[in-house]
């Protein structure tokens, strides 16, 4: 009305007060109108593609109820992209158990009218109640339709690799003194403004004016905390000696003593060691964090990008001496910058059973024994663990790609094709002509210019099928809609946090979940006039609702 809308301003001026339909009933009502109208549109294409994969995740939200966030994964064809799309939030109202989970995720993913015998795949975290072997929901879930491949998250599989290879004593000590000094200068503004001073002096061409929080659930993300205090580190320790030289009269004691005992961490040898070598070893990760995080990346090129990690963590190893020699170097100048002298190794003795007590005629040496080669090896080993399953779902797949396919002998190509075929048969449009199918799509990209680029994912060769290639085009799509992470559903968490605030904690799931539809699918359009057929036709109305549309 105040945007100038006059058909409004009369309705409302001039109807009965139990006629105007602005009542909170009459609001949910359009909300869950218009928030069908975006689900129907999202089902429709996942329903054209067929084949889908359900991604899900939980979070507690502030009425303190267990919520059920359902994203689907799927090929949209007219675009030939990868899609994952939020559908809906369902309140796990009766318990969080691999049953009830799986028992809910089945009714939602029925009630939304997508077809299950179509459901090619799950991804969830690493809970047990979630990826349980057992009575896990995956579990439960592929019973009941045992094509639906289970593959653990590769951004949480990621951060559980990390968390494992940290747990060396001086690195985890190191984590926890740039924890205590965050948390000095966060909790207290006069601290902070300090701080600031001190960089303004000393880092007067840094943009960066605070430290960053260590992210307690996701380790991969301490890379860019570790970065701004390695950047930030000699104006924290010249404002810890600003605070300390400034004494009582303009401090409190317990700023003075906590200044002066992290100065005194800070500018321990161990700690800088520990923390250039930690962050230099964690940067090779910092890409990977991203890309496994990317919406609508597809499990191949996942792995591709796991196995170059793995392949760069290894040549470090072999030439570790080399690498460690050019980090310790940076370790050197930051002690001699700070006022610390040259880098000591700590004191050694004959038996010790709580610190490393490894053989070194120098400090450079026992760095190397202590800190790098045991990061690097726990590095390699645990990605390499955690990431096995995937290279087994993605192996049997790399075969219809075509950079891939030509680089494969006829047996090892032919053997990867008859096991896609074994497990995705009743799929197939006509599975008794699937290798003679194999052999043109062979000889075409054997065949092809060499001055064309071959396609490297499964997204884009699907674009280069054609009528003949028709069951190489539903191996494909079904590829494509193998999981690679649940952030998507991570990230619907976002919308119920600005949706559900501390003032809205008595907000229905249904409302809540129509309303995030409408916050976080924008692009797809809303046909007022249907939506309007659409409220008119869920109950009998007092008002003619044509007529408005008439005027």
């Amino acid at each position: 009305m105040e945007a100038g809308d006059k058909v409004l301003a009369t309705h409302v001026s001039k109807a009965a007060k139990n006629g105007r339909y602005t009542s909170p009933q009459v609001q949910n009502e359009i909300i869950d109108v218009v928030g069908s109208q975006i689900t129907k549109s999202i089902v429709s294409k996942v329903n054209a593609g067929k084949f889908f994969t359900v991604i899900a995740d939980e979070v507690t939200d502030l009425s303190n109820k267990e919520i059920l966030t359902l994203v689907i994964r799927y090929v949209e064809l007219e675009s030939t992209t990868i899609r994952e799309d939020f559908v809906s939030y369902v309140e796990c109202d009766t318990g969080v158990t691999g049953k009830c989970l799986a028992d809910k995720i089945i009714s939602s993913l029925t009630t939304l009218g997508l077809n299950l015998n179509y459901l090619r795949g799950q991804a969830y975290d690493g809970a047990g109640n979630m990826a349980g072997a057992a009575k896990g929901a995956a579990a439960l879930i592929t019973k009941r339709h045992c094509l639906a491949l289970y593959l653990h998250c590769s951004s949480h599989c990621l951060n559980l690799a990390v968390v494992k290879s940290l747990q060396i004593a001086s690195i985890r000590n190191m984590m926890g003194v740039i924890n205590r000094t965050y948390v000095f200068f966060d909790s207290h503004p006069k601290r902070q403004k300090s701080l600031e001073k001190a960089i303004s002096e000393f880092a007067p061409a840094s943009k960066i004016l605070k430290l960053k929080d260590l992210c307690r659930t996701r380790w991969v993300q301490r890379i860019d905390a570790l970065n701004v205090f390695r950047s930030l580190l000699l104006p924290v320790v010249a404002c810890f000696q600003s605070i300390f030289s400034e004494g009582p009269s303009l401090w409190s004691s317990d700023s003075v003593t906590d200044a002066k005992s992290l100065e005194l961490a800070l500018c321990n040898s161990e700690f800088l060691c520990s923390m250039i070598l930690t962050n230099n070893c964690l940067n090779y990760l910092q890409g990977l964090t991203s890309g496994l995080q990317a919406e609508g990346k597809d499990l191949l090129c996942a792995v591709k990008e796991i196995d170059t990690v793995i392949a760069t963590l290894q040549e470090v190893r072999t030439n570790c001496s080399k690498y460690h020699q050019i980090w310790f170097e940076k370790v050197v100048s930051l002690s001699e910058a700070i006022g610390n002298g040259a880098v000591q190794m700590p004191r050694r003795c004959e038996k010790q059973r709580h610190r490393d007590n490894v053989p070194a005629t120098s400090a450079e040496k026992y760095y190397l024994r202590s800190i790098t080669i045991p990061l690097l090896d726990h590095l390699i080993s645990e990605l390499k663990s955690r990431f096995t399953p995937h290279h087994k779902a993605a192996l049997q797949a790399f075969v219809l790609v075509p950079s891939v396919l030509v680089t494969l002998t006829e047996e090892e190509a032919r053997s990867s094709v008859q096991s896609l075929v074994a497990m995705y048969e009743n799929d197939l449009p006509s599975p008794e002509t699937i290798e003679s199918e194999f052999d043109c799509w062979r000889t075409k990209w054997k065949t092809a210019n060499k001055e064309e680029e071959l396609p490297t994912s499964p997204i884009a060769a699907l674009e280069h099928t054609s009528l003949i290639f028709q069951n190489i085009a539903v191996l494909l799509r079904i590829v494509c809609v193998l999981p690679v992470t649940s952030c998507s559903a991570e990230r619907s968490f976002s919308a119920l946090k600005r949706l559900k605030s501390p003032l809205r904690t008595t907000m229905a799931t249904n409302r809540l979940t129509a309303l995030s539809l409408l916050q976080i699918h924008r692009d797809i359009p809303i046909d007022v006039e249907k939506a309007v057929d659409d409220f008119a036709r869920k109950h009998p109305r007092r008002l003619e609702l044509n007529s408005i549309l008439d005027n």
